[in-house]
């Protein structure tokens, strides 16, 4: 690996309740300047309440090529992202979160696969270190949507780990600038035309607190992502909804048939209670492809407008 050179590397850490990892996740970056002819670290401060701004605020005055900026208040990982990847000048890009979880080295990995082939590399590791089955069922149950809306099935998106990620520089720039900034990393990535490759990683379990994402953000995330994917989560919508009404036929079909053959059974019971159902879910997805419809009509008029410059407080 010693014989690697970068020419520019621009390193994105967004920063909340890090106080812990900070110094030495930056330390470990600084190091990869042996591979590099310019480095910069750019540490986005997400409002983080536990001391991690004075953190970024004196490690940015101990070191040239280290920059900290301060979010006026919390706006969360993906906008804290978009922020400092805007930011960025360097010819390639990568993004790490900053409690460790991932070894900064590895970004020298992932950097040797872009080329002509790929223009971002996206990091993949295991996700049975999540203890929580909820969280690991929601997460597959996300990626399944994501893959299906987006084409991406070759990926194995269930493993992927869009908040580590190494990219060409003018690519994820331009990528990032043409979106809203708080949209989905995972949606801006797997809805955009860039050539998509992955790279494996090792996790760690997290150093620091877990993840301070409740089931109720995580649910907005999946929220904001189909909406985020425009015409890709209408036509996901809409597929539902036509799956649950040939469900609903199917089912009615069968209470029907059963009622000719035995008209009390308590499979007749069930393929009624089915069929209600079904059906009730049919129209509630009705509704939902029109709000999902009117929702991405309106973001893509918002999209043509200009965005809100970036919030920062850079010392």
């Amino acid at each position: 690996m010693s014989t690697i050179r970068i020419p520019e590397l621009s390193v994105v850490v967004p920063s909340f309740g890090c106080a812990e990892t900070l110094t030495d996740l930056v330390n470990r970056l600084l190091a990869l300047k042996k591979h590099t002819d310019q480095l910069e670290v750019i540490i986005v401060d997400d409002e983080s309440k536990d001391g991690s701004w004075q953190i970024t605020s004196d490690l940015s005055a101990a070191h040239e090529n280290v920059k900290g900026i301060r979010l006026p208040r919390n706006r969360g990982q993906h906008y804290a992202v978009a922020i400092g990847i805007g930011l960025s000048s360097g010819e390639y890009v990568a993004t790490i979160d900053c409690d460790l979880e991932f070894e900064p080295e590895q970004i020298v990995q992932m950097l040797t696969k872009l080329g002509d082939a790929a223009d971002c590399v996206i990091a993949s590791a295991d996700s049975k270190s999540e203890k929580r089955l909820l969280r690991r069922l929601l997460r597959r149950l996300y990626h399944r949507v994501m893959s299906s809306i987006s084409g991406t099935e070759s990926l194995s998106p269930e493993s992927l780990v869009y908040n580590f990620i190494v990219a060409k520089g003018e690519a994820i720039r331009d990528l990032f600038r043409g979106l809203p900034l708080a949209d989905p990393i995972s949606t801006k990535l797997l809805a955009s035309e860039m050539q998509l490759t992955t790279h494996s990683v090792s996790r760690k379990r997290r150093t620091s607190s877990p993840s301070s994402y409740r089931l109720s953000e995580n649910l907005q995330i999946v929220c904001k992502s189909i909406l985020s994917s425009g015409r890709g989560g209408e036509i996901f919508a809409t597929r539902l909804v036509i799956s649950l009404a040939v469900g609903t036929f199917l089912s009615g079909a069968s209470w029907l048939l059963l009622g000719l053959v035995q008209a009390d059974s308590i499979f007749r019971d069930l393929t009624l209670l089915a069929m209600l159902g079904t059906l009730a879910l049919t129209i509630v997805g009705s509704f939902l492809v029109l709000t999902i419809h009117v929702m991405t009509s309106l973001l893509s008029e918002i999209r043509a407008l200009r965005f809100d410059e970036p919030e920062r407080n850079s010392r």
